[in-house]
């Protein structure tokens, strides 16, 4: 009835999803839950976005969902620059089923997604790396049927000062542009979750690395035993 009065409308080009269908391409199926979101003509999944086999960068285990490109890039330009946050869901589906895919039989303690400085949350209204995650515990009840040994945790790791966008900037240059950036809460409640804890770090694209690497370095500084790097995509 509600689709009736409203009809919905692809998200990036605007048109009414007058006639949809099923995707047809199992070669692309994790891309399937984006699929409501957007017309015939604009929902294209380009040749090369899967990701075959992890990576890995200085301390940080990545592993990424996608190649930044496609309909996944065009989601998340979406989301974190239009307010299409609906697709916050769809995005986050596919970063779970990532998540179970490499981690599910690993331990792991914590999951923290990457924060915005303060400014900027308030300015975008979201932190997309919070919104990408903040499913995955009713995910996996619905998956395992229990509650995960898991906790989120968005709390514990602060970002200090507004950086620079880090678009346009070399590799080196975005390093220097994130030093410092992050910073854990000074109270022991917080030392404790982290002291000898397996965390798992959140964020929506994975380029150089610079601001992952960078809120890595001051969670194993504050005492965490290990962390790695889930992303939806990977440039």
């Amino acid at each position: 009835m509600i689709d009736a009065i409203f009809p919905p409308k692809c998200l990036k080009c605007g048109n009414f999803l007058i006639e949809k269908f099923s995707y047809p391409n199992e070669k692309y199926s994790q891309f399937n839950s984006l699929y409501q979101y957007f017309c015939n003509s604009c929902f294209k999944v380009e040749e090369g976005l899967n990701i075959d086999n992890p990576a890995k960068y200085c301390q940080i285990d990545l592993i990424a969902s996608s190649k930044y490109g496609g309909i996944i890039k065009e989601s998340i330009h979406l989301l974190k620059y239009n307010g299409k946050t609906q697709l916050a869901e769809p995005l986050g589906f596919i970063l779970f089923n990532t998540f179970v895919q490499y981690y599910s039989n690993k331990s792991t303690d914590l999951i923290v997604p990457i924060p915005l400085y303060y400014w900027k949350m308030v300015k975008r209204g979201f932190n997309q790396s919070f919104l990408l995650v903040r499913n995955f515990k009713t995910y996996w009840f619905t998956l395992k049927g229990s509650e995960p040994a898991w906790q989120i945790a968005y709390d514990i790791l602060i970002r200090e000062r507004d950086t620079k966008s880090q678009t346009g900037f070399n590799k080196e240059e975005r390093k220097n542009n994130v030093k410092g950036a992050f910073a854990v809460r000074k109270n022991d409640i917080v030392k404790n979750r982290i002291k000898g804890k397996s965390i798992v770090l959140v964020d929506d694209v994975y380029t150089t690395g610079a601001t992952a690497i960078e809120a890595c370095n001051t969670l194993l500084e504050a005492g965490a035993a290990s962390v790695k790097l889930i992303v939806l995509a990977q440039v």
